[in-house]
């Protein structure tokens, strides 16, 4: 199953968050009253994420039953990321929690997240970073070359 959030296919995502977002450390999210998961592994109902004044993700509802697999597919800056935090920190905080109004995750589920930053810490494009990895293979095709000639 696919989750397309730059449509309107299964969730709306607003136009502003088609916009490249500021870095959201904590994001403000909107109280409503709790829900029923009705058995969903993951349950969004009604979700707002706000980074400062612009708005990144509007009135998201989703459900991800058991033995489900998504794929969750979008535009760079459209909110795919910032989804999937909201999910990580509910599941992080539990019932109770201010995110529990919006997002259920059943407390049975193992949940983990890659984020997506150089591991190095680098500043280099992803090229240049594999091109600098490549030392013995690159010695190995000149050798080669000047064994053929």
């Amino acid at each position: 199953m696919v989750l397309h959030i730059t449509t309107l296919a299964l969730a709306h995502i607003s136009t502003a968050a088609l916009r490249t977002p500021r870095a959201v450390d904590s994001p403000r999210v909107s109280v409503a009253m709790g829900f029923d998961a009705g058995g969903a592994a993951i349950a969004i109902r009604d979700l707002d994420v706000w980074a400062g004044s612009s708005q990144l993700i509007e009135s998201v509802d989703w459900s991800i039953m058991p033995n489900e697999r998504w794929s969750l597919l979008g535009s760079n800056g459209c909110g795919k990321s910032t989804l999937l935090r909201s999910i990580a920190a509910a599941a992080a905080e539990g019932a109770g929690g201010e995110l529990s109004n919006h997002i259920q995750v059943n407390s049975k589920l193992r949940f983990g997240m890659l984020e997506q930053t150089a591991v190095s810490g680098s500043d280099k494009s992803v090229r240049d970073e594999v091109m600098s990895r490549m030392g013995p293979y690159q010695a190995a095709k000149a050798a080669l070359q000047a064994a053929e000639e």
